[in-house]
């Protein structure tokens, strides 16, 4: 739902540790051209579904990789650039979501794992903000060996960090839709 295999639509990606390896300048340089390229390459695929009337598009979590690290580094005038372009792209009444990666899960036991989701919830959302998206679909997550403590923990950091937009995914697996 993401991506596409025969079509040429594809999205960049650097790691962080390549742009740590970079001067400062290059490494804005390569992060500013990453996100223009992303930013080109999703209204390709939004005008793709859009010709063959497929009515919705699941961008990926790596829209913008490391964002919260990017974030860090960009200038203000570089962040308001990229919402900028995200807000004038034409979604072409194709429903816009998201499914942030597999590591975001608010159920678990460990604080730093919570954080760090609800810090890449806080990022989907200003990107479906910025898209008119109003659909972020998570996994429940693990069971960790209490699938009644885990559900709990879940709904505890949802309703105390006051999330919006969030579907839950059936997971087969884990917490099915029983």
């Amino acid at each position: 739902c993401c991506l596409f295999h025969k079509e040429p639509i594809k999205f960049k990606t650097y790691t962080k540790t390549a742009l740590l390896k970079l001067s400062d300048s290059d490494r804005t340089d390569k992060i500013l051209s990453i996100i223009s390229h992303n930013i080109k390459t999703l209204q390709e695929a939004i005008e793709y579904c859009s010709k063959r009337k497929i009515e919705s598009y699941r961008f990926s979590s790596d829209l913008f990789p490391h964002f919260d690290y990017i974030s860090s580094i960009l200038s203000d005038r570089d962040m308001s650039w990229l919402f900028e372009k995200l807000k004038n792209i034409d979604t072409n009444g194709i429903k816009i979501s998201c499914h942030p990666g597999q590591f975001v899960n608010l159920g678990s036991p460990t604080l730093e794992v919570q954080q760090n989701s609800l810090s890449e919830l806080n990022y989907h959302h200003k990107l479906c903000e910025a898209l008119n998206s109003k659909e972020i679909n998570i996994h429940i997550g693990g069971i960790y060996n209490d699938k009644e403590s885990a559900k709990a923990r879940f709904i505890e950091t949802y309703r105390n960090n006051n999330l919006k937009n969030i579907t839950i995914e059936n997971d087969e697996l884990s917490y099915s839709i029983e």
